[in-house]
């Protein structure tokens, strides 16, 4: 049964937008209950990808000993990936399906900063699950959380706030188009996302937005008669 309705929620790689509104990210994100455990779980985790800009494989290899709750920022250092995608596989530290690798996709360390309401998110959820500072923060099952997993609830829940399709990786282009539609230096965003040149953050993942359409339509629209 479960095989079924994941097969009807899962997003594949066609027919889909390559980012996330604000405003429709936050319809999305309503949908899940933060008074139940599992809805507190996605609703960090997805708020986490939209806030955070960071990779998948970055956001599940997070432990709770990298958030920092007096400065509100979050370490990246490593990441994660399956097994089945690395030769030697036995060679790495693994934790269930995953392969842990003490580096990120493009070799960056970094601090990023987060407000402090989703810090307490992270807090919230660490005491109902228990678990320390060494812990991996994304589990289910005590291993870390399934990709295929996190796919089933991004589509049921675009479903339910009657969304188009997205994939998990565009959360991280969400994340550049929304620091850049809030006035975000351009450097900032490239720091931020551990881009090689501030022409990968605009080229790849700056997208025209319905509030940036906007204010430039707007430009053109209060243009001074002379």
């Amino acid at each position: 049964k479960f095989n079924v309705i994941l097969q009807k929620f899962t997003i594949t790689d066609n027919a889909h937008n390559n980012f996330i509104e604000y405003e429709d990210f936050k319809k999305f994100i309503s949908t899940f209950n933060k008074n139940e455990r599992k809805g507190l779980f996605y609703h960090l985790l997805f708020t986490t990808l939209f806030f955070g800009g960071m990779r998948i494989g970055e956001l599940l290899a997070l432990k709770y000993s990298d958030i920092d709750y007096t400065n509100n920022t979050i370490y990246i250092c490593k990441q994660v990936q399956f097994t089945c995608f690395v030769e030697d596989c036995h060679k790495y530290n693994r934790v269930g399906n995953y392969v842990i690798f003490p580096y990120t996709k493009t070799n960056t360390i970094k601090n990023i900063e987060i407000p402090k309401w989703l810090t307490n998110e992270f807090t919230q959820l660490q005491q109902i699950d228990n678990h320390t500072y060494d812990d991996y923060i994304f589990t289910h099952n005590n291993a870390i959380v399934d990709e295929t997993l996190i796919r089933y609830y991004l589509g049921k829940h675009l479903l339910l706030a009657n969304l188009p399709k997205i994939r998990i990786h565009d959360f991280r282009h969400s994340n550049v188009t929304w620091l850049y539609d809030n006035g975000a230096d351009a450097k900032f965003v490239q720091e931020r996302m551990g881009h090689s040149s501030v022409d990968t953050s605009l080229k790849v993942y700056n997208h025209i937005t319905a509030q940036r359409r906007e204010r430039n339509n707007a430009i053109i629209e209060n243009i001074e008669q002379i």
